[in-house]
């Protein structure tokens, strides 16, 4: 008797959640909308937009892409920027660069561990790009990241950022 009961309300729990399942469907129709959730948008027609978190950086004449994570923070920190500018060499696994003004969109945090590629924030004026994995008790705020960037050498370096 008591096998039927649990047999009996194990389904009724199923198509409770079949029908609320249903009900969010019909209530948010993007809901599994894969493109409405992401913030990438891919298309392969060249005559639409592809709309990405990203923005084009020349290192050296080498292009990488950053991908933003504080989209407001980095539009901050791209009218700020000159059209090329030069940043200095840090400890053998970073550049920086003083801007002119503060950033008012700087909400910096304890990173505790800075990756490879990681685009910073450190203050509210000294943007920072790493090139070397490592531990820190400095605190930044993130902007985005580099991937696949390769060894940016110890001396300073030519940068330019387009969207």
């Amino acid at each position: 008797m008591d096998k039927k009961r649990l047999i009996i309300a194990v389904i009724v729990i199923i198509f409770e959640i079949v029908i609320m399942a249903i009900i969010i469907r019909l209530m948010h129709p993007r809901a599994y909308d894969p493109v409405a959730i992401g913030e990438e948008k891919f298309t392969l027609d060249d005559s639409v937009e592809i709309e990405e978190n990203v923005m084009k950086i020349n290192i050296n004449n080498e292009e990488y892409v950053i991908n933003v994570e504080n989209e407001t923070l980095m539009e901050e920190i791209y009218n700020a920027l000159p059209e090329t500018f030069t940043m200095t060499e840090l400890n053998g696994n970073e550049k920086y660069y003083y801007l002119n003004s503060n950033m008012k969109n700087a909400n910096s945090e304890a990173v505790g561990q800075v990756q490879k590629g990681d685009v910073m924030l450190f203050g509210s004026d000294c943007l920072v790009i790493f090139y070397d994995s490592f531990e820190t008790e400095f605190r930044y705020t993130k902007i985005g990241h580099i991937d696949n960037l390769g060894d940016l050498g110890n001396g300073n370096v030519d940068v330019s950022i387009t969207k």
